[in-house]
């Protein structure tokens, strides 16, 4: 089973995992979070801040924008482009 690593610790993010927990095809290794105020979400390690990406993540793992669209998506163009400059695969 793959890992994967979540971008985002919100709304959206809770139905990502409902979704990744019901097809048991990735195991969730933890959660990015730009706010990291809080150690857990939904039972999951916050690992850190999308600042030390590339130190939380293995080369192994997969990673996964959780951050739904609110009035632009530049957020999410922002983070996805973070994982394909580290080479993560999506």
């Amino acid at each position: 089973m793959n890992n994967i690593v979540l971008l985002g610790a919100g709304g959206h993010c809770k139905s990502c995992i409902e979704i990744i927990e019901t097809l048991e095809e990735f195991k969730i290794k933890g959660i990015v979070d730009i706010n990291k105020t809080e150690e857990n979400f939904m039972g999951y390690k916050i690992l850190g801040t999308d600042q030390n990406l590339k130190d939380l993540l293995s080369e192994n793992d997969f990673g996964l924008v959780c951050v739904g669209q609110i009035k632009s998506p530049n957020i999410r163009i922002k983070l996805f482009d973070l994982l394909k400059n580290e080479s993560i695969k999506i």
